[in-house]
């Protein structure tokens, strides 16, 4: 049975609440992203390992490189 054996507690410190904010901010920031890749943007190969090399080698912020309209794949 995949039934709980008693209903969830109630939610006293808002727990829930702020992880289904988050969810529903996290899936904004996904469609968002989705429709620029869609629309054809985004960053080429290299930009992203340069910029993820920097990520995991430098203790300062590393700035994410613009997207912008990529060529077609064909």
């Amino acid at each position: 049975m995949d039934e709980p054996t008693h209903p969830p507690l109630p939610d006293e410190n808002g727990v829930e609440d702020r992880r289904a904010a988050r969810r529903r901010w996290e899936l904004a920031k996904i469609a968002r992203a989705e429709a620029e890749i869609d629309a054809g943007y985004g960053i080429t190969g290299p930009e992203l390992e340069k910029f993820l090399h920097d990520l995991l080698h430098s203790d300062q912020p590393v700035t994410v490189p613009p997207a912008r309209r990529l060529p077609r794949r064909t």
